[in-house]
């Protein structure tokens, strides 16, 4: 049994380059295979840039609930309290999407999961 090959980050384009171009099969066919694998990093920075607006997004909520909240004279905690949340969760969201964008390769798990 041999082992499949490994795109993981710690692997160099080069070497996984080498690797797709010595396999036996028609050129048509290693010549997918060998886009595919590095499309990888244009994939993750993709979603990298999507995380970052959504992140934007959620940092924005408890902003503009504030200032509904102020205008209409009560600031109802509980509700307050949520749209907070909702901003931390787009604070995480926009670091995760910042990493994505700044180191792809450091991105872990199946492309497909994304």
């Amino acid at each position: 049994m041999r082992p499949g090959p490994r795109f993981f980050g710690a692997i160099r384009p080069r070497r996984s380059s080498r690797f797709c171009w010595s396999r036996d099969s028609a050129a048509k066919r290693r010549r997918g295979w060998s886009a595919s694998c590095f499309g990888s990093a244009a994939t993750v920075r993709a979603n990298g840039i999507k995380k970052i607006l959504t992140g934007i997004g959620l940092m924005a909520v408890p902003v503009v609930a504030l200032i509904i909240f102020l205008m209409i004279g009560v600031i109802p905690l509980k509700i307050f309290a949520v749209t907070i949340m909702i901003g931390l969760w787009g604070v995480w969201t926009l670091i995760n999407g910042i990493i994505m964008v700044l180191a792809p390769k450091a991105e872990h798990g199946d492309l497909a999961d994304q």
